[in-house]
Parts: C-alpha cells; sequence; structure tokens
C-alpha cells in the first residue's frame, strides 16, 4: 500500500470505530435509578416490564440505524471534494 492508502485505510478504521460506539449509545439504554414512586403523591400506578421480544426489536432497529450511519459516513466520505 501507498502511504496514501494507508492513511485512507487508517482514516476509514477511525471512522468505523466512531460509528461503533455512536450505534452502540442507542443499544444500551442506561436507566436511572427510581427514588420514588407515584403513589407517595396519591397516583395509582402499577410496574411494566417490557418482553424480551420488545428488547430485541430495539436493538434491531439501532443496528439498522447503525448501518445506515455507516453508508451515511462511506458515501460523505467518498465524495468529499
Amino acid at each position: 500500500m501507498t502511504t496514501g492508502q494507508d492513511k485512507i485505510h487508517s482514516s476509514q478504521a477511525q471512522l468505523d470505530e466512531t460509528l461503533q460506539r455512536f450505534a452502540n449509545g442507542f443499544s444500551w439504554v442506561r436507566r436511572a435509578p427510581v427514588f420514588h414512586s407515584p403513589s407517595e403523591h396519591g397516583l395509582e400506578y402499577e410496574d411494566v416490564t417490557l418482553p424480551a421480544r420488545a428488547l430485541a426489536e430495539r436493538e434491531s432497529r439501532a443496528a439498522d440505524r447503525a448501518r445506515n450511519l455507516k453508508k451515511t459516513a462511506a458515501f460523505f466520505a467518498k465524495h468529499q471534494s
């Protein structure tokens, strides 16, 4: 490889890593601790949990967004003037 090709490969690797970290931010949601409940204010409520399928669908959508971001970044990198 030439020096120019090495720089392009290095830039592409950095872009891939950055996009992967960005996409991972969408696939892993940090949960905030719950310190209070609606019952403290006289409100009725019920605890709700999401089934695993809903979580898998959300992760699938996050992966789709990551692929689209990667394609978009590649397009712009290719068409830079």
